[in-house]
């Protein structure tokens, strides 16, 4: 990439020294989400978009368009280390939900850079950057996939929190990937029932989903409602506890 996001957001950083007050930093990542899919972008756009739109109108638009990639995996890579995800051992694909971590816990990430600037990081979403799960036995077993010897009473690690993220709440990979469940820090949230085949998924409301583990707590619809409950309700303590301190989320 030309100019790397680290780069950008330490220039924002350095702009935000110099003029004595860091800006505080929302980034939004929407899967499966065009160009053109923004009023502001573009007039004929099928829906409204009335908010991206009045954020377009009073901040910044980009409009020289550029990807590291069409998936998810490697583009989130790309945006926290500034580095093509194929420099790591993942040349394709994604990551499952139950996969090693990629993102080495001793390389610079966007979190971690802006952490030593002072400021309060949290993610909130899909990570779907691999984390380390402790398996039942000790070693790895072909239940990788779905996760049917995890050990959820152990902490994960190797996740957001060893790359410069204080805070954590989310899912492991994309909506249809086990654990069905949310993560909070390192930990699993809820109490965790089987599904081995696809009636099982089926009858726990599933929809597209893999075999697996899910919590009692987790409905796919309620997903993408809870993340903006939880990255809202963030943001407020951020300011309420610490309101001298820039965030980045």
């Amino acid at each position: 990439m030309k100019y790397s996001t680290l780069t950008i957001l330490v220039l924002l950083v350095c702009f935000g020294l110099q003029a004595q007050s860091k800006p505080n930093i929302i980034y939004i990542l929407a899967d499966d989400m065009g160009y053109g899919d923004v009023g502001a972008y573009n007039e004929g756009c099928k829906f409204p978009t009335p908010n991206l739109d009045g954020m377009a109108t009073e901040g910044m638009r980009f409009t020289d368009l550029h990807t590291n990639s069409s998936v998810c995996t490697p583009t989130r890579y790309g945006i926290l280390t500034g580095r093509y995800c194929w420099r790591t051992e993942k040349k394709s694909g994604v990551t499952a939900g139950h996969s090693d971590h990629l993102i080495s816990v001793e390389r610079e990430t966007v979190a971690s850079l802006l952490k030593k600037n002072g400021y309060n990081t949290a993610v909130v979403g899909k990570w779907h950057l691999g984390q380390d799960w402790t398996f039942k036995g000790g070693a790895k077993s072909k239940s990788e996939t779905t996760g049917e010897d995890v050990d959820f009473t152990k902490p994960i690690m190797n996740g957001p929190l060893d790359i410069g993220f204080d805070y954590y709440f989310g899912i492991s990979a994309s909506l249809n990937m086990p654990p069905h469940a949310y993560i909070e820090n390192r930990m699993v949230q809820g109490n965790l029932t089987w599904l081995g085949d696809r009636k099982a998924v089926k009858e726990a409301g599933l929809t597209g989903a893999k075999i697996g583990w899910k919590a009692d707590n987790f409905e796919q619809d309620e997903v993408l409602g809870t993340f903006t409950t939880k990255t809202i309700d963030w943001i407020k303590k951020s300011h309420q506890e610490t309101p001298d301190k820039p965030f980045f989320v």
